[in-house]
């Protein structure tokens, strides 16, 4: 007698029940309907708070430095000291704010200068700053 392939797959799942068909197994949970729809923004929520942490983690701190830079271009006048962010020290001697340029003192003694662009300023030395410079260099 010839069994059909239905009737051998019915004979296989008697033997070896793997899924109770009970109303508290897995084909019954499969069968129920998914959970109610969510609000569209509650999804979307841990997206937009990760875009406002990295608004504030990396935009603003960004747009502070900017300013405080070009308060300092702003501010820079011949005679002042500053550094570049090559480390080079120096003395303003001529700021053409047109092309962008400063030329620096680099050397007293010869009166050795060079010209850079503006953005390569890093620092406006305090004057502070340079008269320890001055007192310590004395007591050498």
């Amino acid at each position: 007698m010839r069994h059909s392939a239905v009737e051998n797959e019915v004979a296989l799942f008697e033997a070896f029940p793997l899924i109770p068909l009970e109303p508290t197994g897995l084909v019954w949970l499969l069968a129920q309907d998914g959970p109610p729809p969510m609000n569209p923004f509650v999804s979307f929520a841990p997206f937009i708070l990760i875009a406002v942490m990295a608004y504030f983690l990396f935009i603003v701190p960004q747009r502070n430095k900017e300013r405080r830079f070009q308060q300092m271009i702003d501010g820079l006048k011949q005679h002042d000291r500053v550094v570049t962010n090559g480390g080079i020290h120096g003395v303003i001697t001529a700021i053409q704010r047109e092309s962008g340029e400063i030329t620096l003192r680099v050397d007293e003694a010869t009166g050795a200068k060079i010209q850079v662009s503006m953005w390569a300023i890093d620092s406006v030395p305090k004057k502070e700053d340079d008269s320890k410079a001055k007192s310590s260099g004395d007591k050498k």
